[in-house]
Order: structure tokens, then C-alpha cells, then sequence
């Protein structure tokens, strides 16, 4: 079986069959591909072959119960109970849940270890509303923090999703791009959710930025001097034929006194040519 991931050849032994979907996988590929959706915040992770959601029990199958895997796994659960209740943080100290929190009231306490911390910033500065609103001043004048946002804003672009709004970064692939936190697909170049069934209606085309942004035509250039290109500086001046020539297959092009060698003609589609005191003929 070929590997659509890393385009390699792998054996029964090396492939594992997702319980949802029933597509099989190349183990280590499917490994990587699960732990890096996880890794970057995903609550779900899709057969990149049929798009069904992976089942958990397959999920905690691949990752295994390494050191590692424990972690991503950990963090998947944490990230689903957040998702299900958005008041809750976790306790910097203990891990456990703490509900109850929002932009407003963002001292928050933990029952099992007492520890206190922000809603928004976690231990990043002392309890309390004061230090809190302190923290964030030094931070508008902080220029690692200034630098950061700038960076943020040159690379990357908000999910189309009004109810989500998520900051994403492109790091390769192609323009389809999928929000990590609420699942919907959107066009990196013009920024509109699509779908397989339907595509955002305007000139830009499906995530190809030739299709998105046709090119401007370029001037067509005319020919270096067959002198110049011997290495002797010309002299004469070139003009173009009174019609284009047609587009023709790579040939070769010679003197009718031979002195200049033939000389390959690269591009199929000439539309301009050179006229010289020497008589060109195509070969």
C-alpha cells in the first residue's frame, strides 16, 4: 500500500485500520498526523483519507501510553471540557478544573489546592484585579510583546467563523486551510469559507493562486543579438516582424554562413524575432 503522507511503500504489519472509518494507514504517518492536529490545539482529528472523525479508542490506540502520548492525551481532554464550558481554566498547580471565570471576573481560586491565579493570564502576575490591569499595561510597552503581536499580524489570519475569530497561521500545504478550534474550512488567499459542495463565489478559484489572481501579462521580450551572443557587441538595430510568428517546437535556429553556430531555441512560444543583416532559417 502506498502512503499519501510520506509517498512511501508500507506493509500490512506497518498499517493500521481506523474502527470508524475502516481506511488503513501507514502507522507512523497516522501517529504524526494525529499528534500534530493535538498538539496545535484540535479537539478532533479526521481520516485524511475519507474525512470521518477518528474514534477516541483509535486515537489512544495510536498515540500510545508513552510519556508523551499521557501528555497529548491529557491536554485533548482539557481542551474538550474547555470547549464544552468556556468559563473553566485549569489550576496551574494541580491541574484540576476550576469553573466559573470570564473577562470580567478573572481572580479565580482553586477548591482542591487553594491556589489562586487569573482567568486570563494564569501565575503570570500576583492575584487580584489591580495587579492584573498593571500586568497588562507593562505589556502594551513591552517590545517582545509589541514584536510578537506584529508578527502575529503579518502572518497569520483570523478564522472567518464570527463566533470564533481564531488567529492561524498557513506553515505550508496548500490555500485550503482548517480552523483548529471550530472545524470550519476557509480559503487562505480570499479569506471565504468553502466546503467541497460549495466554493465561495467570486473571480478567485479553488485554492490556487493563479486562479485567485491571474497574472499580468508580461511584455514579450525581444531576442539578445546573435552577435552579443557570440561575444562580439552589436551594432545593428532589431525590429520586430510585422506579424508574431506562431508558436513552435524547440529547434534549432542557424546562419545561412554557419559562423554563429545553431542555437537552441528554448521557448515554445515565441511571438517576437530578431531580423539581422544574416538570413535565419529553422531547421
Amino acid at each position: 500500500m502506498n502512503c499519501p503522507v510520506c509517498l512511501s511503500v508500507f506493509s500490512e504489519q506497518q498499517a493500521f485500520t481506523l474502527s470508524g472509518c475502516g481506511c488503513q494507514h501507514h502507522s507512523h504517518c497516522l501517529k504524526e498526523n494525529i499528534s500534530f492536529h493535538l498538539n496545535n490545539g484540535a479537539i478532533q482529528v479526521a481520516c485524511y483519507t475519507c474525512g470521518v472523525a477518528l474514534l477516541d479508542s483509535d486515537i489512544h490506540t495510536v498515540i500510545g501510553e508513552s510519556e508523551m502520548g499521557s501528555s497529548i492525551l491529557a491536554r485533548l481532554k482539557r481542551l474538550r471540557v474547555q470547549k464544552a464550558d468556556p468559563s473553566v481554566r485549569f489550576c496551574p498547580s494541580c491541574l484540576g478544573p476550576v469553573p466559573g471565570g470570564d473577562a470580567k471576573r478573572q481572580a479565580l481560586s482553586c477548591g482542591g489546592c487553594g491556589q489562586e491565579f487569573c482567568f486570563i493570564h494564569s501565575t503570570a502576575h500576583p492575584p487580584g484585579l489591580e495587579a492584573c490591569k498593571l500586568y497588562v499595561k507593562e505589556q502594551e510597552k513591552n517590545p517582545d510583546t509589541l514584536l510578537s503581536l506584529e508578527t502575529i499580524r503579518k502572518n497569520s489570519r483570523p478564522c472567518p467563523n464570527t463566533s470564533c475569530g481564531t488567529q492561524l497561521e498557513r506553515v505550508g500545504g496548500c490555500n485550503s486551510m482548517l480552523c483548529s478550534n471550530c472545524g470550519i474550512t476557509f480559503c487562505w488567499l480570499c479569506g471565504k469559507q468553502i466546503s467541497e459542495d460549495s466554493l465561495p463565489v467570486s473571480k478567485i478559484g479553488r485554492y490556487n493562486k493563479i486562479q485567485h489572481e491571474a497574472p499580468a501579462p508580461k511584455a514579450p521580450k525581444l531576442l539578445p543579438s546573435p552577435h552579443a551572443l557570440n561575444g562580439t557587441p552589436s551594432t545593428h538595430t532589431h525590429t520586430p516582424p510585422s506579424s508574431p510568428l506562431p508558436s513552435v517546437t524547440p529547434q534549432r535556429i542557424t546562419t545561412c554562413g554557419g559562423t554563429l553556430g545553431p542555437i537552441v531555441v528554448l521557448d515554445n512560444s515565441w511571438t517576437q524575432a530578431v531580423k539581422c543583416l544574416h538570413h535565419f532559417e529553422y531547421t
